[in-house]
């Protein structure tokens, strides 16, 4: 199922290398398309700048969903309420990716530095967060793959954690269930709890902190 090292696994890259080198293709294709300062290549070298500098500024915690009925965050409002409220000193945003282009996308994941997302190909912009970046990954009832996007998340030099949200307690981790049934559970929906979201959020946010102080 994995590689011998237990990071990268098969159906994410073929080796760890090759991720690493596939996102050096981006940046440098993304520093190299102009140089005008609005573009999106030099806005993620600002930000990335600017986060390496100011390491005490408010943060933005981004929270990304996925749009239709599949594998998407129920209740996405309620949550964006509560993460803001909970955290005022925050910048707290929801964001949708179904009409965004991918420069747009550089641009959010280029300001962000907690993200919030379900699994799903939305997170493969995590590469281009800037160091430190935290990424809290949910995945649905009876569906959990935790070394997909933390394979990348991890030679991008950012922190993850995954967070499989449960419509049974009972009911073990998918890892011991049989494939045909975490198949059949890919495009569940999600519904985290509020209060659960807002303990997951501020252990990212300390972990994305704590990071950062040991640069």
């Amino acid at each position: 199922f994995l590689e011998k090292d237990h990071i990268v696994s098969p159906y994410s890259m073929r080796s760890r290398q090759d991720a690493i080198e596939l996102r050096d293709i981006f940046v440098h294709m993304m520093t190299n398309q102009s140089s005008s300062s609005s573009s999106p290549s030099n806005l993620l070298k600002k930000e990335k700048k600017g986060h390496d500098q100011n390491k005490d500024e408010s943060l933005q915690i981004t929270f990304i969903n996925r749009g239709g009925q599949k594998r998407s965050i129920l209740n996405a409002d309620g949550i964006l309420t509560t993460l803001q409220e909970a955290f005022p000193q925050h910048q707290v945003v929801l964001q949708y990716f179904e009409d965004s282009s991918f420069e747009e996308q550089i641009e959010l994941y280029s300001q962000s530095d907690v993200v919030i997302a379900p699994h799903g190909a939305q997170l493969t912009g995590i590469m281009f967060m800037p160091p430190c970046g935290a990424v809290l990954e949910l995945f649905p009832h009876l569906y959990h793959t935790p070394y997909f996007f933390s394979s990348l998340a991890n030679i991008s030099g950012l922190v993850h954690a995954s967070w499989y949200v449960s419509i049974d307690s009972e009911v073990p981790l998918p890892n011991s269930l049989d494939i045909h049934t975490r198949l059949n559970s890919t495009m569940n929906n999600i519904c985290p709890t509020l209060n659960r979201v807002v303990s997951n959020v501020n252990e990212m946010i300390q972990r994305h902190q704590k990071c950062r102080m040991n640069k």
